[in-house]
């Protein structure tokens, strides 16, 4: 198992022996009671009509597959709310008829025979796809990877897919120990990120990677969720304070004044300093000042939690009405009275706030509507505090907690000039050279043939311009074919309820940055050039330009007409191009314009080989084999470079030879030659195999 999927399960371990092991018997029962109702071998028993009253949604059995699903089995994660479209069958409600479709724009009425016929279809795709990830070995990344595959063969031929929520449910209740209780897309990439997980691309690739934590761990896999909710209260909330969230004013007017001064504060200042009175005291000034003709609980409550309850170091929330969220920050102050504090009306009670992030977002979709109460203490709630702090953008499990705290302050290393000149094996010059060009474009592209160390060096980049291993001013994403602007920028993605307004990786990363303007940040892009980088960038495409940064710049988004978008100033773009990619299309011009290209060549010419010598020689390689080795693949790139088909771009990288954690010598160089350089000749030279396995033949030692 990989270091991240380790550090991964270590923080499980570690919350198990300080916290003790979560129950599982109400799974247990739960698993039980659904099993006997719905297993594949009940399943298979069922016909004709009972098969599809037993399964779909009907007035006449209202205890079906889907109904309990969807509401009887919420520990296995939620399915709840949205449309019956996610089961692609069901009785229409209005007219009495069978409704088959995957949405609204996109259903047919049909007979209850030819509903049953769908129904024996999807029945037997269930029952096909159940008993094959039962029979299946599934360890690695690679096998889940390949049931996505076969799962996609098995449900071809109808509407209903193996990632629709309906499915994967069903699968994870059958099959608990190799499918996850993360049905939703977001919620599994939720979980991967916080525990730092590189994210793969197919729903049950992804939950090979749970797989691989919770194995690790050694705890049930269905209990993923729990943990990581626990894991995530116990990492934000370390010393266990209060979370709360507070109105800003009728409709946030006070925002902006909370913001700028660093406060946040409430009404009712008639009653004077709240430090000198007592709860009755208070009720009693409350009724005196501002009557209502009735008991005012609400009211009374806010008064003496601001006063006496809050504390530093609590987490606060700042919310406008019942449908935003605006900010969020840690008090850093006791209770104070100033009836001169001037903020509007009689706000006069106040508190000092470090705010750390401002921020519109929408009420999570977990619940319809905030309270309206002023001040409302929410820490009991574990998942909606993890929902606002997604949607606000606050990874609480990598936060660092900005108020005293008994542990130990996280470390980050220090990175220099000189440590990147010693893993990358740059020249001084092309470095600063290198340096130079991102500061004065702020959008360069690293572009090179397979093995160069593309990816390697844009980090270390990264590292070197903001002087330390900060990860956390770093965002790592992959273009491919389906990446979408959605995906990038913002759009509608569905949730249990509806479809709601969600911003993308790119834009979240800008939210932050913009929050941070004395520190530096990096938006690396690998594969970049496999994008539509049209359809990706969108109207932003020209936000990216150096001139066009800032919020003087910011411009309405497709989906979201309420604030402007801007790329804040300090943020740095890097790409990446593998030149060797014969699939590519040129890169589209409007982002050439907007680049630098910087070629990232293998070190294996003239200029650079004494480098590398002496790197490998430092890494434990023989001398003369490190000569040796450097003269073959010397030898191979020029016949590439001057195969017409091919040329500089398809040349072989030095970083097939560098690692870490082997030394280089006759046996480990012959494997790298057989199993990774070998595959990629045999496709340059496709259509020549025998000049291919010649060249391969001429490579080994």
């Amino acid at each position: 198992m990989t270091d991240e999927y380790t550090e991964a399960s270590n923080k499980i371990i570690d919350y198990i022996e300080k916290n003790g092991e979560l129950d599982n018997s109400q799974f247990e029962k739960e698993l039980a009671d659904f099993q006997s109702k719905y297993s594949p071998e009940v399943l298979k028993q069922l016909k004709g009509k009972n098969l599809l009253y037993k399964m779909f949604y009907n007035d006449e059995n209202t205890h079906n597959l889907c109904h309990d699903l969807e509401f009887e089995h919420n520990i296995f994660g939620s399915i709840k709310g949205g449309s019956s479209y996610k089961f692609t069958l069901f009785k229409n409600k209005e007219n009495n008829k069978w409704k088959y479709g995957a949405s609204p724009k996109n259903f047919k009425f049909i007979s209850e025979d030819e509903a049953i016929t769908e129904a024996e279809k999807i029945r037997d795709a269930l029952v096909n796809g159940a008993e094959y990830i039962k029979e299946t070995k599934l360890e690695t990344i690679g096998d889940y990877n390949k049931l996505d595959n076969k799962l996609n063969e098995i449900f071809k031929d109808i509407l209903l897919k193996p990632d629709f929520v309906f499915v994967h449910k069903y699968f994870s209740m059958i099959v608990p120990d190799k499918v996850s209780v993360l049905h939703s897309r977001n919620t599994r990439i939720d979980v991967l990120k916080a525990f730092k997980i590189t994210l793969e691309e197919n729903t049950f690739a992804q939950d090979g990677q749970i797989k691989l934590i919770t194995k690790g761990a050694n705890i049930n896999h269905y209990l993923i969720w729990n943990y990581y909710v626990e894991l995530c209260h116990t990492l934000y909330n370390p010393e266990n304070k209060e979370i709360w969230t507070i109105n800003a004013g009728e409709d946030g007017k006070y925002w902006n004044r909370f913001y700028e001064d660093e406060i946040i504060s409430i009404g009712w200042g008639d009653l004077g300093d709240l430090n000198d009175l007592d709860e009755n005291e208070i009720e009693e000034r409350l009724n005196k000042y501002y009557p209502t003709g009735k008991k005012q609980p609400n009211n009374k409550r806010a008064l003496i939690d601001f006063s006496k309850k809050m504390s530093i170091g609590d987490i606060v929330i700042i919310k406008k009405g019942k449908r935003e969220l605006l900010g969020l920050g840690i008090i850093t102050s006791n209770y104070i009275f100033d009836e001169n504090l001037n903020i509007g009306e009689d706000y006069c009670h106040y508190r000092k706030v470090d705010y750390l992030i401002n921020k519109k977002a929408e009420v999570p979709s977990k619940i319809s509507t905030f309270s309206t109460k002023t001040l409302t203490p929410i820490t009991p709630y574990k998942e909606l505090c993890i929902e606002i702090f997604r949607k606000m953008g606050y990874n609480p499990i990598d936060y660092k907690i900005p108020y005293k705290t008994n542990k130990s302050p996280i470390e980050i290393q220090e990175y220099t000039e000189k440590d990147f000149l010693n893993e990358t094996l740059f020249k001084k010059e092309d470095f600063e050279e290198l340096i130079n060009l991102l500061k004065r474009k702020k959008n360069i592209i690293l572009q090179g043939p397979p093995g160069v160390g593309k990816t390697y060096i844009s980090k270390r980049l990264a590292y070197a311009m903001i002087n330390c291993k900060d990860d956390d001013k770093i965002e790592f994403i992959q273009f491919h074919q389906n990446y979408s602007y959605e995906d990038f920028i913002q759009g509608y993605k569905p949730n249990e309820e509806h479809f709601s307004l969600e911003n993308g990786v790119f834009y979240e990363f800008c939210n932050k940055a913009a929050n941070n303007p004395d520190n530096d940040y990096f938006f690396i892009i690998d594969e970049i050039n496999r994008g539509n980088i049209s359809k990706i960038f969108g109207e932003i495409l020209m936000l990216i330009e150096k001139d066009k940064r800032g919020p003087k710049n910011g411009i309405y988004l497709t989906y979201d007409k309420t604030h402007k978008f801007y790329v804040p100033e300090n943020l740095y773009i890097i790409g990446m191009m593998n030149t060797a990619d014969k699939s590519l299309a040129i890169i589209d011009y409007a982002l050439r314009r907007r680049f630098v290209f910087i070629d990232i060549k293998p070190l294996f010419d003239d200029e650079y080989k004494e480098i590398l010598i002496e790197k490998l020689i430092d890494e434990g390689t023989d001398s003369e084999l490190a000569n040796e080795i450097i003269y073959k693949i010397n030898q191979l790139n020029d016949e590439i470079a001057n195969d017409s088909d091919l040329g500089n771009g398809f040349k072989i990288g030095h970083s097939y030879f560098l690692d870490d954690e082997i030394t280089l010598n006759k046996d480990s160089y012959n494997s790298i030659i057989k199993y990774e350089i070998a595959p990629l000749l045999r496709e340059y030279w496709f259509d020549n195999i025998e000049k291919a396995n010649q060249k391969i033949e001429e490579l080994y030692l």
